[in-house]
Formats: C-alpha cells, structure tokens, sequence
C-alpha cells in the first residue's frame, strides 16, 4: 500500500514538473518579461521595458496574452516606482507629469486587451487617484461600472459612532472621530482573471472625543482615545474619561475589545478606576452594540 501511494506522489511530481516545462517553452516570454521588469524596479529604468517590448517580434506584439502581461506589468512599474515620486506633487503637477499621463494611458490598453482585467485596472486607478487627492479625475462612466460590479469605494473622513451599552446599569453613547478610515468588503461580481476583491473589512479612526449617558442614573461619562481599530478586530487600547455623578467625579481608564463588520461592532470593556475608594462607584465592565459611520471627504 505504501508503495502504490509513493508512486503516485512521484507519477503526480513528475506529471506537474513536465507540465510546468511546456508552460515555459510554450511561453518563454513570461520569464524574461518578469526578470526585465525586477530589473527595471531595481535600477529605476523603465526604458527596459520599452526596450524589451520593441526588441519582439511583430506577431509578439500583436498577441493578446503577451500584451496583457506586457501592460500589466507597466502598471506595477508605476505602483512601485513612480507613484513615490507623484505623492510629493501637487494635484495640478501630477496631471501634467508624463509618468501619470503614460500610466492612464496603460489602463487603456489593459482594456484593449483584456476585458476582465480591465476592472481590476480601474479599482487600481480609482485608489491610485484618491490617493494622490485626483479622485475627480476618475470618469463617471468608470465610476459607475465599477460600482455596477459591486465595487466600494474607501471613506476617509470625520466619523460618527452611535452606542449602546450594556451593564449593570444601561446608557447611550455617541462619539465623534476627527479622523476615520474604511476601506469595505466586497467582490467584483463580473469573473475576472485577476485577484481585485477585498474580502476583509478594515475600519480604524484617531483622535475621538466620547459621551455616554445613564437614563436610570441621571449621570454622564465623558471619554477620549487615540487610536482604535474598528474592524475586523475592535480594539481600543487607550482610552481615558471621567464619569460625573451628583456628588464625586471618578476617573478611569477602559480598555476594550471584540469584533466589528461594515460599520457595526460589538465589544465588551473592563473598568480600571484610579482611585482605589471609587472603584465600587462604577460598573465592573461594560458591553456595547455600535454602529460608525465615515463622512467621506
């Protein structure tokens, strides 16, 4: 039995490496496209790829997997190199520079010659252009295909979050982030032969000023944190406030954590009070059910 199995394995290893080696000889241009594009990232020349591309046969240049690969690879020049450069220009520069011109001119072509892959091109362009603050520059036909296929954009913006909490006493809480990032989940409805969807929810904000008020108590909490993570994890390792009673304020510090998804959230919290006599005047721990929202700029 166990020689039948190790014959197998070998039959099957042999198989994908005869496999692999008329993949190559039946395209030996993926192999040198590869190594004169790590070459032209390494020394910063993208006149190598030029240069490759002109020094190929007439029937090269005109088939259709060739030029997919060929464009496909111009466009990761420009992510790894030249969008640097860009980032330090003013919007109005980079629309003039020839190195954006040459890269959405790219684009083009990867819809020249190959359809599917052109939506994942045009999720790159629309990141690319909000990132180097051109989100305008992205056309309202290309906007609209791409949310047609289920595309979401990213929302960077002041942030909202409206809470409810749970303990040994209840309260409602609203919060304000000055600073919010969500880039949603979601998948390209259209198959395509490229990898574009985002398949994880990423939802962070900084800077955020809290208020929580206990209906039962009469009695207010006023909080503030740096930095919390939103999804996919909820976490909020630093955060600080002070509850205000009729009679003693009690400061505290209260950590948090749980898990969210497109904006909701639930989490629980632990009370750690400074002062050692208030501690009895708070409630242990807290559970929330949230959900936040980004203005998008």
């Amino acid at each position: 039995m166990q020689r039948a199995n190790f014959i197998c394995c070998l039959v099957f290893f042999v198989l994908n490496i005869s496999l692999a080696q008329k993949k190559q000889q039946k395209e030996p241009w993926r192999v040198e496209l590869d190594s004169v594009f790590r070459e032209s990232v390494s020394t910063l020349n993208f006149d190598l790829l030029e240069q490759y591309y002109t020094s190929q046969s007439t029937s090269l240049q005109e088939d259709t997997t060739f030029n997919r690969f060929y464009f496909s690879r111009r466009l990761n020049y420009f992510k790894e190199v030249k969008y640097r450069e860009l980032k330090r220009m003013s919007p109005s520069n980079i629309k003039k520079n020839p190195d954006f011109v040459r890269y959405i001119d790219d684009i083009n072509q990867v819809q020249k010659y190959c359809s599917d892959c052109y939506l994942c091109a045009l999720v790159d362009k629309s990141r690319t252009l909000r990132r180097l603050n051109l989100n305008s520059e992205l056309a309202s036909t290309e906007r609209s295909l791409l949310k047609k296929h289920g595309f979401k954009e990213d929302k960077e913006g002041v942030t909202f979050t409206a809470k409810y909490n749970y303990g040994i006493h209840q309260s409602f809480g609203l919060e304000f982030h000055a600073v919010g990032y969500h880039r949603s989940s979601y998948k390209l409805k259209k198959s395509s032969k490229m990898k574009c969807g985002n398949s994880t929810d990423r939802l962070f904000t900084a800077l955020t000023v809290g208020y929580n008020y206990y209906p039962e108590l009469r009695q207010i909490q006023v909080y503030g944190s740096f930095l919390n993570l939103f999804s996919p994890v909820y976490f909020r390792p630093l955060q600080v406030g002070v509850h205000y009673s009729e009679f003693k304020n009690v400061f505290f510090y209260r950590p948090e954590l749980g898990f969210g998804y497109k904006g909701f959230h639930v989490s629980g919290g632990y009370y750690v009070v400074f002062r050692k006599a208030l501690r009895n005047d708070l409630d242990p721990w807290m559970l929330s059910l949230g959900y936040s929202y980004v203005f998008d700029k």
